[in-house]
């Protein structure tokens, strides 16, 4: 990995040293790891206290400056084996006061084995808007079992209307932590994400509108996809 750190955003030698660098660094799935769970206002999650030594206990929180939260909050399974089709294991209204710092706690129901199943958290507003949404580690991933996914991509013949660039993502399994890699300066409006054997359309976002037409050119020719199961324990 051409980087200088460990820090969330990939930044190589000077350029010229290193292909495909990115003007303020490319996002590893790290930053969008991130982008997903600490850095949204309202959000869902679950962990075992006390190093694991405590019963697994979830949390709601509201960072909403001035605003209160009504929502409802969901845990949905996927078998890593199954058709894709996920098993609500719990959904439940709740409201919290304004935030930020507003938190209330609650205790999951009976998780299943995390080595062959997928976990998502989802978290939506009265409206019925998605807030939040991402997997829940049951196990470390050396002990995630998976089918080997088939992925493909196909990118947008031109930019939409606000000079992003669609992208479907498709697989056959369940898949996780898909990612895509290109040389084009931009980011994705998600990356490393769970893809439950259907299709996602995801948005490349160029750097400046100016260069949309040769980022395209230069996505549409260096565009790659991988996931979990590429990389999978044996």
């Amino acid at each position: 990995w051409p980087t200088v750190g460990w820090g969330s955003l990939e930044y190589g030698p000077p350029p010229g040293h290193t292909p495909g660098q990115v003007r303020g660094g490319r996002w590893k799935p790290l930053h969008y790891f991130y982008r997903r769970s600490l850095m949204t206002d309202v959000m869902a999650t679950c962990g075992t206290l006390y190093k694991g030594r405590g019963k697994p206990l979830c949390y709601l929180s509201n960072h909403r400056a001035s605003r209160p939260f009504k929502g409802r909050v969901a845990l949905t399974a996927y078998s890593h084996f199954g058709d894709g089709s996920g098993e609500v294991l719990l959904q439940r209204t709740m409201e919290l006061p304004q935030g930020p710092g507003a938190i209330a706690f609650f205790e999951p129901p009976a998780l299943p084995a995390g080595n062959e199943t997928a976990l998502l958290s989802s978290v939506h507003d009265e409206a019925g808007a998605l807030v939040s949404e991402h997997m829940v580690l049951l196990v470390t991933p050396q002990h995630i079992r998976v089918p080997v996914a088939t992925l493909s991509i196909r990118v947008a013949d031109k930019p939409s209307a606000d000079g992003t660039i669609d992208i479907a993502v498709s697989s056959n399994k369940v898949a996780l932590w898909v990612t895509l890699t290109t040389l084009a300066q931009g980011r994705f409006s998600d990356n490393a994400f769970f893809l439950p054997a259907t299709t996602r359309t995801v948005q490349f976002v160029p750097f400046s509108p100016s260069s949309t037409l040769d980022d395209l050119a230069t996505l549409t020719s260096s565009l790659r996809v991988e996931d979990y199961s590429m990389y999978r324990s044996l």
